[in-house]
C-alpha cells in the first residue's frame, strides 16, 4: 500500500494550507479529546493521540506461503475399478477418515465363497461335536465298540481342522477385501485426487497425495540483491495470518530464480501454527546485518485521505489540527512507515 499522490501535489498542498489558515482552524484539545467542527474534521473518529517515536531500524518483509514438509502418494493395494472417492482436493481429513473405495469383483467373489465355505464347516463341526458326545455317551456305558467310538472322533477332529482352516481362509480374504477401502494415515490435507470413478487402478498406483496439517514450512523469496545483507542465522518474526510467530531459518538455496530475481528461503515456526494448512499466506520481517534507518512508525488506522492525498491530521503547537501529507514505505502489521511528512515527536490526532 502506497499512501502518496504525486500529481499536483505542491498546487494542492497551498490549497491546503490557505483553507486551515483561512479560520478552518479545529480546536483540540489531546488531553480531554474534544473538537469544536465535527464535520470538517469527520476523518477523526476516535479522538485519538499517537505520538510519533524514533525512526525505526530497517527491516525487510518477505512474503511467505505456508506449505507441508511431509507428503504421501496414498496407493492402491490391489488391482481394481476405483468404486468411489469420500474426498475433494483441498479438504481437511482425520486419521481413519474414508478416502476411497477399490471395487476388485474377484476379490468380493472370494470373500464370499469364503463365507460361505466357513458357514457349512461351522454346520458340519456342530453336527459332528453333537454326534462324538453322543458316542461318547454310549462308549462309555458299553453300547458301543471301540471301533465306531474311535471313527466318530476320527469325524470329529477332521470337521474341527476343516472349520480353522475356513476360519482362517476367510479372515484373509476379509483382510484383503479391506484394502478395498483405503483410509487416512494421519490428520492431514488432501493436496491432489488423481484417481477418477470407473477409472482401473493398478496395484501401486497412486491415487491421491496427502499433506500432515502439523508439519508445515514457510516458503519465502527473498530478492537476490538483499540475500547477503539480512540476518538468516537467528530467531525471525513471521507474521501468518495475523497471528505473530517467531521462526528459525531451516534452507536458502544456493540459485538464483531468474525468472523475478530473488533466493528461496523456508523457514519453521518455534510452535505449530494456529489451524495451519498449506496455502496460507504470510509475511517475514528479515532484520539487516549493518543498521539502516526506516521512517517513522505509525498505525494504519491513522491515515485518511483529504483533499486528494494520503495523509494524517497532525496537532498544531498550540491549538487546532492540520492536515500533513505523508509518503509512505513498507507495511509492518498494523504499522506503516513513513518515509517523509512527519518528525518525532509529532501528535496524530484520529
Amino acid at each position: 500500500m502506497k499512501y502518496s499522490h504525486p500529481g499536483f501535489f505542491i498546487t494542492v498542498y497551498v490549497l491546503c494550507h490557505l483553507l486551515f489558515g483561512s479560520g478552518f482552524v479545529y480546536s483540540f484539545d489531546c488531553e480531554s479529546s474534544e473538537y469544536y467542527d465535527s464535520i470538517e474534521v469527520g476523518s477523526i473518529q476516535d479522538k485519538s493521540c499517537f505520538v510519533v517515536g524514533e525512526r525505526h531500524r530497517k527491516r525487510l518483509s518477505v512474503p511467505l506461503i505456508a506449505e507441508s514438509d511431509s507428503a504421501i502418494s496414498v496407493r492402491s493395494k490391489l488391482t481394481g475399478f476405483v468404486s468411489e472417492i469420500f474426498v475433494n482436493e483441498g479438504d481437511r481429513v482425520a486419521k481413519g477418515d474414508d478416502l476411497i473405495l477399490i471395487d476388485d469383483p474377484m476379490l468380493n467373489d472370494s470373500l464370499s465363497l469364503a463365507y460361505k465355505n466357513l458357514v457349512v464347516a461351522r454346520g458340519k463341526y456342530k453336527k459332528s461335536k453333537a454326534s462324538f458326545k453322543r458316542i461318547a455317551s454310549l462308549f462309555q456305558n458299553k453300547l458301543i465298540s471301540k471301533e465306531g467310538y474311535e471313527a466318530a472322533e476320527l469325524e470329529h477332529e477332521i470337521s474341527l481342522a476343516e472349520l480353522k482352516t475356513a476360519e482362517k481362509h476367510y479372515q484373509s480374504s476379509k483382510k484383503s477385501n479391506s484394502y478395498s477401502l483405503i483410509r487416512a494415515p494421519y490428520d492431514g490435507l488432501v493436496r491432489s485426487v488423481d484417481a477418477k470413478v470407473g477409472q482401473l487402478a493398478q496395484y501401486g498406483a497412486g491415487l491421491m497425495v496427502l499433506t500432515k496439517i502439523d508439519d508445515l514450512v514457510l516458503k519465502g523469496w527473498v530478492p537476490a540483491s538483499f540475500i547477503n545483507e539480512i540476518v538468516l542465522d537467528g530467531p525471525v518474526e513471521v507474521d501468518v495470518a495475523d497471528v505473530p510467530y517467531s521462526a528459525d531459518v531451516e534452507f536458502v538455496s544456493d540459485e538464483i530464480n531468474t525468472a523475478h530475481q530473488s533466493v528461496e528461503i523456508k523457514l519453521k515456526t518455534t510452535t505449530n501454527i494456529v489451524g495451519g494448512m498449506s496455502g496460507m499466506y504470510g509475511a517475514a520481517l528479515l532484520r539487516f546485518r549493518e543498521e539502516r534507518q526506516g521512517g517513522y512508525l505509525i498505525p494504519k488506522q491513522t491515515i485518511v485521505f483529504h483533499a486528494g492525498m494520503y495523509g494524517v491530521f497532525v496537532k498544531k503547537e498550540k491549538s487546532g489540527v492540520k492536515f500533513r501529507w505523508i509518503d509512505s514505505g513498507d507495511e509492518y502489521g498494523e504499522m506503516v512507515e513513513v518515509i517523509s511528512g512527519l518528525s518525532a515527536g509529532d501528535v496524530i490526532i484520529f
